[in-house]
């Protein structure tokens, strides 16, 4: 779902680069392989990190995560 969704929203916006996708194993935040995923983020240094799990699962994981992220 997640590469689907970069798909088109490149489609519909030419020129947004999105510098990657990632989907959990599962939907829980504490799931995440939080070394694997900190080291993703940061070699890309996205400006902005957008999380889709559902609510309150993507508060909770951004509330985990926000400080260990680089990300503007």
């Amino acid at each position: 779902m997640a590469q689907e969704l970069k798909l088109r929203l490149e489609r519909k916006f030419p020129g947004l680069k999105i510098a990657g996708t990632y989907t959990p194993p599962s939907p829980s935040a504490q799931s995440v392989e939080e070394a694997g995923l900190i080291q993703a983020i940061s070699s890309v240094k996205p400006d902005i990190i957008w999380v889709g799990l559902s609510t309150p699962k993507q508060e909770k994981f951004m509330a985990q995560y926000w400080q260990k992220l680089d990300a503007t």
